[in-house]
């Protein structure tokens, strides 16, 4: 197969099973979703490391890139199987990566958030979920299929010789929002009396607390 050398590797299959709550899941949902989304990229790349090791001994640089998600990074609504099976692929690339580069074989994931996908769509079609999750992305959009294509095909060429071991989310800035960043569903929210009284009360303390220090310094 492949005359035994393989310099690129993209493990790329995946699938969900969408449940009300993490006590609805059964034993099978599990194997299902363990196998399709973790095994089969372990299994895979367990069997082709001596053709990517060969290639990288030739050629100096072999890559993998496993296909992850953002539910393996962080908390969202995509069922807790589902992200843990992702979040085993992400160790996993670590994993490798620190294991396999004496042999030249980097190992990276990309982790995507909602994409333009039959997979993505299901859940998309709802718009009031779907303005939630613009609400949640910086970028202002759902990515689109060459968003993520373009970051693989980034991981696998020699532009990212020295990149190995990481997770690049592709989510338009999802995973780094914090609170405040993004335009709130409610424009007309403001803050609380009670929470506004609170703080310029802190400040209050704050402007104490920076004359004592002042004296003391002044005394000494």
């Amino acid at each position: 197969l492949f005359e035994n050398q393989l310099h690129i590797l993209v493990n790329n299959v995946g699938t969900n099973i969408r449940r009300p709550s993490t006590l609805d899941y059964t034993e099978d949902d599990l194997n299902v979703l363990a196998r399709t989304n973790f095994l089969s990229c372990w299994r895979l790349s367990n069997k082709l490391q001596p053709a990517l090791a060969s290639a990288a001994a030739q050629d100096g640089d072999a890559s993998i890139v496993h296909v992850s998600s953002v539910a393996g990074v962080i908390a969202m609504r995509s069922g807790v199987l589902y992200a843990i099976s992702k979040a085993a692929m992400n160790h996993y690339t670590r994993y490798t990566a620190c294991e396999w580069a004496n042999q030249n074989i980097r190992v990276n994931a990309c982790c995507p958030w909602y994409i333009q996908t039959p997979l993505a769509k299901q859940v998309l079609a709802d718009p009031i979920y779907k303005a939630k999750v613009l609400n949640r992305t910086p970028a202002g959009r759902i990515g689109e299929p060459i968003d993520v294509a373009d970051a693989i095909l980034f991981l696998c060429l020699p532009a990212s010789r020295f990149i190995t071991g990481q997770t690049l989310c592709v989510d338009g800035g999802f995973t780094v929002n914090g609170f405040g960043f993004t335009e709130d569903l409610h424009p007309t929210f403001s803050i609380p009396a009670n929470v506004a009284e609170n703080n310029n009360q802190q400040d209050d303390a704050h402007r104490s607390c920076g004359e004592v220090s002042e004296k003391i310094n002044a005394d000494n």
